[in-house]
């Protein structure tokens, strides 16, 4: 039998949004129901966030999410300024690379908190 606290340590190891009951039961091939089961009993989400608050991982991951989704933009701004007003100066140059991967930066992490986790 697994033993609870190795499943705990999982769970406590993934970033805050990305702790799920279904990503334990999946990594530990039992039902999402059992995980969620032993998770209430033993009160991982509290403990999870405790060891955060006690490693310094205090930063939630919508807020971090938020701030990265503003730097992109302002990213993505510049650029196309660049690109639209300058065209042939060497800003536009560096406009055209960094817009796709900024782009593509925000793209990720819109998918990545779209998902619907469960604690």
């Amino acid at each position: 039998m697994i033993e609870d606290y190795a499943m705990f340590d999982y769970y406590a190891s993934l970033p805050p949004r990305a702790r799920s009951y279904g990503r334990v039961a999946a990594r530990f091939g039992l039902s999402r129901t059992a995980v969620a089961r032993r998770g209430k009993r033993g009160q991982w989400p509290a403990r999870a966030r405790a060891r955060d608050a006690a490693t310094g991982d205090l930063e939630d991951g919508a807020d971090r999410d938020a701030r990265h989704l503003i730097a992109l933009r302002l990213v993505q701004e510049t650029a196309m300024r660049a690109i639209t007003e300058q065209p042939d100066s060497p800003l536009a140059a560096a406009g055209l690379g960094a817009l796709p991967v900024a782009v593509e930066a925000e793209r990720a992490i819109r998918q990545g908190s779209e998902e619907t986790l469960d604690e």
